[in-house]
Parts: C-alpha cells; sequence; structure tokens
C-alpha cells in the first residue's frame, strides 16, 4: 500500500472519530509529513487536506506508558504545543486575538471527563490582560467554559458554547474532547487534532462546532478513551490514570501555544494559583 494511500485511510479514520463528514467519502491528502522521534517515545503524522493550509490534522501517537513518566508527558506536551502553533499560524492569529477553550463531556463519567480536567488546567486571563502591571506578563486573553451535557443540564454543549462566543468574542476556540474509536489499541494512546472543528453526538443531541457553524475558526483536540465494537461501549480499564496524565499533557501545551512568551515553569505558578 502506497504512502498516499495509508495516509488517505488515516484522514479518514481521525475525520469519523471528529464526527466530519465527508464529501462524496473522498479524500484529497495533498501533503504528508511523519517523523518518529526515539528519544521523545512519540510519533508524528500531519496531514494537509485539499491543498488548503487550514486544513490540517495531526495524529501524535506515544509508545512509552507516559502516564508514571513526567518527562515524557512534558515531552508529548511540547510536540502538542508545536502542532497548535502551526495551525495558529494558519489562521494568522495574532499574539493579542483573544482564545476561548471549551472542554465537552460529561465530568462525572470517567471516560467522558477529559474536557473538564483540561478545563481546569487552563489559565484564564481575559480579566488579567492590561489591567494590573504584574499581570502584564500575558498578552492574549483567554477564558474557558466547561458546558457538561444536555442531559444533565438540559442545555446542548453547542448551545452553551455558540451563547458564550457571542459574549466574550473570541477569534479562535479550541475544543477538547473524549473520542469514540473501534480501535482498542487506541485508547489513550494518540492525540488527534482537526483544524476543522468536530461535530458531536452524544445520547441527547448533536453539536456542529466548526468555523462555518460558529462563525470563527474551530481547533479540536481528541483523545480515543472509548471503544464502539458491535454496539457495545468500552472503555480501559485504568482510564482515570490516563486521563489525569492527559489532561495536564493537553492542559500544558495549550497553555504554552497561547502564552509561547512564558517558560513552562512560569505557567505552572500561574495555573496554581488560577
Amino acid at each position: 500500500m502506497t504512502a498516499d494511500k495509508n495516509a488517505e485511510i488515516l484522514l479518514g479514520e481521525i475525520k469519523k472519530e471528529f464526527g466530519i463528514e465527508q464529501n462524496g467519502g473522498l479524500l484529497a491528502v495533498s501533503s504528508v509529513e511523519s517523523k518518529k522521534d526515539e528519544r521523545r517515545f512519540i510519533d508524528v503524522t500531519h496531514i494537509t487536506e485539499n491543498n488548503d493550509a487550514q486544513s490540517i490534522y495531526s495524529l501524535i501517537s506515544f509508545f512509552y506508558d507516559y502516564a508514571h513518566d513526567a518527562d515524557t508527558c512534558d515531552n508529548i506536551s511540547n510536540t502538542l504545543k508545536e502542532e497548535l502553533l502551526k495551525i495558529f499560524n494558519s489562521f494568522n492569529l495574532s499574539e493579542n486575538d483573544s482564545v476561548l477553550v471549551a472542554g465537552l463531556g460529561n465530568p462525572l463519567i470517567v471516560s467522558d471527563s477529559l474536557g473538564e480536567k483540561v478545563c481546569r488546567k487552563i489559565i484564564p486571563t481575559k480579566n488579567r490582560v492590561g489591567n494590573e502591571p504584574g499581570d502584564s506578563v500575558f498578552t492574549r486573553p483567554v477564558c474557558s467554559i466547561a458546558p457538561n451535557v444536555g442531559e444533565v443540564t438540559g442545555v446542548s454543549d453547542g448551545a452553551v458554547i455558540d451563547s458564550v462566543i457571542k459574549s466574550v468574542k473570541p477569534k479562535l476556540i479550541i475544543v477538547v474532547d473524549a473520542l469514540r474509536t473501534k480501535d482498542m489499541d487506541k485508547l489513550s494512546r494518540n492525540i488527534q487534532i482537526s483544524s476543522s472543528g468536530i461535530i458531536t453526538r452524544r445520547s441527547d443531541s448533536c453539536s456542529t462546532l466548526t468555523q462555518e457553524n460558529l462563525g470563527i475558526p474551530v481547533i479540536a483536540i481528541g483523545v480515543p478513551l472509548i471503544c464502539n465494537i458491535d454496539r457495545n461501549s468500552f472503555a480501559d480499564s485504568t482510564a482515570d490514570v490516563y486521563i489525569s496524565a492527559l489532561a495536564r499533557i493537553i492542559g500544558n501545551s495549550i497553555n504554552m501555544a497561547l502564552h509561547p512568551e512564558q517558560s513552562l515553569s512560569d505557567l505552572l505558578v500561574w495555573q496554581d494559583v488560577s
């Protein structure tokens, strides 16, 4: 099988897990970059679709038990940060542009709690930028929200996010969610990124979180945490351990990408006081 064909299959899998439908089932991979970092125990595949610099999909896979190794977690965070910065550049996001981070899912269900846990790691700077001398270290206004799920709140996550966008008027939104897969080997073992957003389908609702629907660019970050086989759903029995590590990995990477002028150690201090 050719490299291009492999890339098409991979792109199809990523888009399906993000809920993004394919036009006529056709995929047009225009460029593929793959690298294996033996030192970091990480594989990265970066795919551009339809010769569109803003249609980017990335897959970061790990072949090491990262949950119990802080250095590996930091390496994955740095890799994810680099992928996010590429997408920021493709959307011409400036250092002063405001960003909303939304963590989807039901925090009461372990395998669906990743988004909410990531939101706890995000440093909210929207009310700090330019307000006090001590807070001038931040140039980008950032806010975050974990809208929960409609069956708990009575309001769909998409409706909550749309309302917040109208209120805070961000230039871009980053959405984090647990993904469903048909491959048990993927559970907790990769991070996927889509510059085309995500369509969430839960028992109570379907939310289309895309630029076409929300009016601003949407970057989706997802991790396969639920496996669907023959209409049955399975989750890793140790998911809570991995989700805690993944929340730290993704939260740190988002903070670093949004505030590249800050070191990780400085950001961790702000994270503790937020």
